[in-house]
């Protein structure tokens, strides 16, 4: 599951795309007496599968609301005893139990030893991959068996696995007290990130960052063309990173700020501290003023209007995030730290965010306002 600011627009597409896939495995996932998973054919199933299929239907039942630590074979250490699979943490804003809501049609088993299976399930909006102690009935995390023998790097509180480059402990360090600099500059005590622990999966883009933990997803509605970038994980404070960084310094923005904001301010201050992508936010500037012109867009209510955040053009050149880290710039360069550290505080809405604005740069209406940030 990802911060709700950020996953509003994100979680209505998918709920849809969800929804299109509600009570299926009602009518697939009970085949041949199978109570969650769907297979082509009855000879394909064993008594290790129909054991591995009676388990994970219990987790499923539960996950996200119950205790399901049980359910898997090593202690799930530092980890979310109602979320431990950060694959499925990313569904947002969804009530009902994950068997329900689901089918799990069998895509293949893998032997890996003989107490190990490969358990490869398609979801219908995604794949995942789990593995199955056969002899003591537990799941394990696809992480946990590590069969992409990662690189690792450990500094401090944060532990970087790296698929495809080298470890360079020197960049990490330098990145970790960027990120601590940061971090204080908006008000929020250092302490709220050195004191706990935090994993990060990197690869060269989000798609193999994806794979690590044994996932697939299959189409980025929200960005079509996207290849770097990155997901948080709240529940276990573990990151997929999709940049050539040492860490994925926007994505430990979100899970390190301590108060809430609006979309538009979570994004922007990770965006700001931590880029866009494996670029400065700056970067995306003239993209996301030229979206502004071309779409006519002269103020906050006409930006936040719900088509836009469907639009691949706004998603793929991440127009929102350029923007508000452009407008978190200027209230912390105009207005110094102590102002600044108030105002971001003080956006949990739009409209709080906009009367705020207009209140530190003296503005009498919103269209003025936003003729100053972006059009002038």
């Amino acid at each position: 599951m990802l911060n709700s600011n950020r996953l509003q627009c994100r979680n209505a597409f998918r709920l849809f795309v969800v929804g299109l896939f509600l009570n299926v495995g009602c009518l697939f996932g009970q085949e041949y007496g199978l109570k969650i998973l769907s297979v082509k054919d009855f000879s394909y199933i064993t008594e290790d599968m129909r054991n591995f299929d009676s388990v994970w239907y219990q987790c499923m039942s539960k996950y996200g609301h119950e205790d399901v630590s049980h359910y898997f074979h090593f202690p799930l250490h530092k980890t979310s005893s109602t979320h431990p699979l950060t694959s499925l943490n990313f569904i947002d804003g969804f009530d009902a139990p994950l068997s329900d809501a689901f089918y799990f049609k069998l895509v293949k088993t893998q032997r890996f030893n003989d107490t190990l299976h490969l358990y490869h399930m398609d979801m219908g909006w995604m794949q995942m991959a789990v593995y199955f102690d056969v002899k003591n009935l537990k799941l394990i995390p696809f992480e946990q068996v590590d069969p992409f023998h990662l690189q690792k790097c450990k500094y401090k509180n944060l532990t970087v696995y790296y698929l495809d480059r080298a470890v360079d402990k020197k960049q990490v360090e330098k990145a970790y007290a960027d990120l601590v600099k940061s971090v204080t500059e908006m008000g929020v005590k250092a302490e709220n990130f050195t004191n706990r622990e935090f994993v990060v999966y990197s690869a060269n883009s989000i798609a193999d960052s994806y794979r690590l933990i044994g996932s697939l997803e299959f189409y980025n509605y929200f960005d079509a063309k996207g290849i770097t970038g990155g997901m948080s994980d709240p529940h276990n404070n573990v990151i997929l990173s999709g940049v050539r960084k040492p860490i994925h310094t926007h994505e430990l923005i979100h899970l390190v700020v301590d108060f809430k904001s609006n979309r538009f301010v979570g994004e922007g201050l990770a965006s700001l501290y931590g880029g866009i992508g494996a670029e400065p936010y700056q970067d995306k500037l003239a993209i996301a003023i030229g979206y502004l012109k071309k779409n006519n867009i002269h103020s906050f209510a006409e930006l936040f209007q719900e088509k836009f955040f469907y639009d691949t053009e706004f998603n793929t050149n991440r127009v929102e995030y350029a923007l508000a880290a452009l407008m978190l710039e200027k209230v912390r360069q105009q207005f110094g730290l102590v102002k600044y550290q108030a105002f971001i505080r003080k956006c949990k809405t739009n409209d709080e965010m906009i009367e705020s604005l207009m209140d530190l740069f003296q503005m009498k209406t919103e269209e003025a306002l936003f003729e100053y940030l972006y059009l002038k």
